[in-house]
């Protein structure tokens, strides 16, 4: 599947993660601080896990693995790191924030392979094998932009960082160091969810038949924040509901901006390969007709967006969210 999915991954304060010792306090009287450590810790285990398949190159899980923790991760902090100590938030915000650009160059390439291999079989003035020489070509591509990756994160320290960034954490979460905050993770929910919730809902209203791309972009990022929040915060919420109302809109926000990543790059990735004057007069009109079917599929695409917006926006749903934290 092109689009960048992930597994729902609710953290579960009450289940102690690395460095947390365990506690008999019920999930609504845990310290936020506590629970945000150690779901942050969990995070960073993630990153640290997956690091040695990202660096192998050919273990596309990993890197999205890694990029969903990096996702999660900046999403906690930006949401409710204010409960914990300050030099744990904003150096780990900027490197993180890096991380993730390092990373998004291949994850794009890794995630327009698959999507050509979906489009080949649906060529009809081309044939399949029309696309082999561009497809190659993009492969080179992301290879190349995986050594760049790489001595990106191998200059920067990342994995260095991440460790120290873990072992404070632990801290944190086991109660050895305080936070900045005495509020209980229910009440960080009770008073974040509602809030984050009306801010998602007035992007949404936003989106109208001539929105821009990058406001449409705005609202996936803002959505998936919301979505993390909810999943952090589920042993003290009903979020069931609530998540799989924002997961319909997601999905389609989702295909919609693969889209528009994929046709942004298929004319300068056409234009790398022609300036190697090897590609072929078959093998360019192959391309074209991808970009005309990546264009077809993205109106559809805004098609659907607009009835999952409403269905977003409708009384029902906007009931299920208030039901969250009641």
């Amino acid at each position: 599947m092109p689009r960048d999915t992930e597994r729902a991954a609710p953290a579960d304060p009450a289940v102690p993660s690395r460095g947390a010792p365990a506690t008999d306090r019920p999930p609504a009287e845990i310290p936020a601080s506590a629970a945000v450590a150690a779901a942050l810790c969990d995070q960073a285990e993630v990153i640290l896990t997956t690091m040695p398949g990202v660096a192998d190159g050919t273990d596309t899980e990993a890197l999205h693995d890694l990029r969903v923790a990096v996702r999660r991760a900046r999403a906690l902090l930006k949401l409710a790191g204010d409960v914990l100590p300050e030099p744990l938030v904003l150096p780990a915000a900027a490197e993180l924030r890096r991380l993730g650009a390092a990373t998004t160059p291949v994850r794009d390439l890794d995630v327009l392979l698959v999507r050509l291999g979906e489009l080949a079989p649906r060529l009809r003035a081309a044939t399949p094998a029309d696309l082999t020489e561009f497809t190659t070509h993009v492969r080179r591509q992301r290879n190349s932009a995986h050594r760049a990756m790489m001595r990106e994160l191998r200059g920067n320290h990342f994995t260095e960082f991440v460790e120290s960034w873990r072992t404070e954490l632990a801290a944190v979460a086991a109660g050895d160091r305080a936070g900045t905050s005495d509020i209980t993770l229910k009440t960080l929910a009770d008073t974040r969810i509602p809030r984050i919730g009306k801010k998602v809902r007035r992007r949404a209203r936003a989106i109208t038949g001539s929105a821009a791309d990058t406001e449409i972009h705005r609202l996936r990022k803002r959505g998936k924040e919301l979505r993390y929040l909810l999943e952090f915060c589920a042993p003290v919420t009903r979020p069931r509901k609530a998540l799989r109302e924002l997961r319909k809109l997601q999905n389609v926000l989702g295909d919609y901006q693969d889209a528009v990543v994929q046709r942004r790059a298929l004319p300068e990735l056409t234009e790398q390969l022609l300036s190697t004057a090897t590609a072929s007069a078959a093998t360019v009109l192959a391309v074209g007709e991808s970009a005309g079917l990546l264009a077809a599929d993205q109106r559809h695409t805004r098609g659907k967006l607009a009835h999952a917006v409403h269905r977003f926006l409708r009384p029902r749903s906007i009931r299920r969210f208030a039901s969250v934290t009641t």
